[in-house]
């Protein structure tokens, strides 16, 4: 076998272990990760969640200023804002108006 044979072919093993090893690192962190979520669940991320009547209010009052009937990749603004811009008369002397004294 030649040289230039052996140098091919020993550069194609190293190739193929770093592949591997790489592959195999990879399901290691997956594995870690499903793991991870698992032992957590989704109780635990539900506990941080407002229940207070304040929350409520606030969310109902975000809600109906909102568009849902639009897609929000298509026009961001109007799905958020749609509703409040529809509903609320700014009058025209106002530069601006502050939708938290609305709330």
């Amino acid at each position: 076998m030649s040289i230039s044979c052996q140098n091919v072919r020993f550069s194609m093993l190293k190739i193929s272990v770093i592949l591997i090893s790489l592959i195999v690192l990879q399901q290691c962190d997956f594995s870690k990760a499903a793991t991870l979520y698992k032992s957590q669940g989704p109780s635990e991320s539900c506990q941080n969640v407002c229940t207070s009547l304040s929350c409520f209010q606030n969310a109902a009052f975000y809600r109906e200023i909102m568009k849902p009937s639009l897609n929000p990749c298509d026009d961001f603004y109007q799905f958020v804002c749609g509703n409040f811009i529809d509903d609320v008369n700014i009058p025209k002397q106002a530069n601006s108006i502050n939708i938290f004294a609305l709330a």
